[in-house]
Formats: structure tokens, sequence, C-alpha cells
């Protein structure tokens, strides 16, 4: 009797050890596929210090969880208008993507990012900020500046979007460009007169570029 008791005890110990043993390491897993999607993220300079070319930004009313808010808007409507900022050092062959968290607000509903080599060897991105789609990428210039080019937008709620694009880019250093556009323009040339003062709102803090 005593053997048989033994013996069941040492069948619930090792049973109860293989159960263990396959349990996935959850918070491990999840904690190394964070890891792995972004390799570094390039250190970029605060909103006081991006370059303007017919750009102004305002304190709004609005908020959001990741920083404040400030509406972005073109102060001519007869000239090129975006923000930039230029020499972010990267590693040529690599993929990188931009982001940053923007939202439609009175005039127009377009937004648009750019990567920019040796102009005018760019990749573009347009997006819709009322619908919520991605119009176009597209990839101007000579051949070689960056290849697979992929542009995406994701809702957040609220009428807030997190507009991202990513390409394998060959460059030692990139320009990175955005600023509010029109629907009227061709994808390639965003940044150009509109013929109105578009604007939008952006949560300058949620800008990023990331290795991946």
């Amino acid at each position: 009797m005593k053997k048989i008791i033994l013996l069941l005890v040492v069948a619930i110990i090792f049973s109860c050890k293989n159960s263990k043993q396959k349990e996935p390491p959850q918070d491990i897993f999840e904690t190394q596929s964070v890891s792995d999607s972004i390799l570094s993220t390039v250190s970029l300079p605060s909103i006081d210090n991006w370059g303007r070319n017919n750009i102004e930004f305002t304190s709004s009313q609005e908020t959001h969880p990741m920083g404040p808010v400030s509406t972005i808007s073109r102060v001519s409507k007869n000239e090129s208008a975006y923000v930039s900022i230029d020499n972010l050092p990267v590693y040529s062959g690599s993929t990188y993507r931009l982001s940053v968290v923007v939202k439609k607000f009175k005039n127009d509903k377009n937004f648009a990012l750019r990567f920019q080599g040796i102009y005018p060897n760019r990749v573009d991105a347009v997006y819709d900020l009322e619908t919520g789609i991605v119009k176009e990428v597209l990839l101007s210039g000579a051949d070689g500046m960056a290849q697979d080019q992929i542009a995406t937008i994701e809702h957040l709620g609220g009428g807030w979007y997190m507009c991202s694009l990513s390409a394998n880019l060959f460059n030692d250093y990139v320009r990175v460009v955005m600023g509010p556009t029109t629907n009227k323009l061709k994808t390639g040339l965003w940044e150009t007169r509109t013929g109105k003062k578009s604007n939008a709102l952006i949560v300058a803090n949620s800008l990023k570029l990331d290795e991946l």
C-alpha cells in the first residue's frame, strides 16, 4: 500500500513539473517582441528646433495623453510650406519608420510625411485625416535612395491618427519633412502652394524615427 501511495505521489509531482514546463513565458515573449521590432530610436530635437518654412505652431486647447497639442498651420497659401529636421544619422541599408500623431483641424484634411535624401530623391506619403486612409505613398527621384516604402494610418480614437512612413533607406543621413496639405496637390508635390492656409493638430512629442 505504501509503495502504491509513493508511486502516486511521484506521478503527481512529475505531472505538475511537465505542466509548468509547457507554460509559455508570456511576459518574456512580449518583451522580446517589442524589443525585436524596434532596434533603435533616432534622437530628435524638440519642436522649438524644427525647421519651419512658412509654417507656424500655436498652442491648442485640445489634449492628448502623449503630450501637448499644437496647431500646425501654413502661414502663406501661395508659397511652399513644411516642417523639416535635417541631417539625421541613419544606417544605410536599414529600415526606418517615421511616425507622428495628428488630427484634422479646420482647413483641409490631409497631412504628409517625407523621407528625403539628396533632393529630388524622396519618399512621400499623404494621409486623409477625415476618412483615415493613406491616399498614396510615392518614391521619387533617382533610383537607389530607398525601397520597400510602406505608409500606414492607425485610428487612435477621438479623431486622432498615428501616421507612419517606413522604408529601407540607402543613405547615411536623412531629412524628415512633414506638414498639412490639400487633396488638390500630387503626392510628390504636397509641400507646394495650396491656394489656402491648410492646418492640422499635432502632438509634437509623438514624433519618432525608429530603426526596425
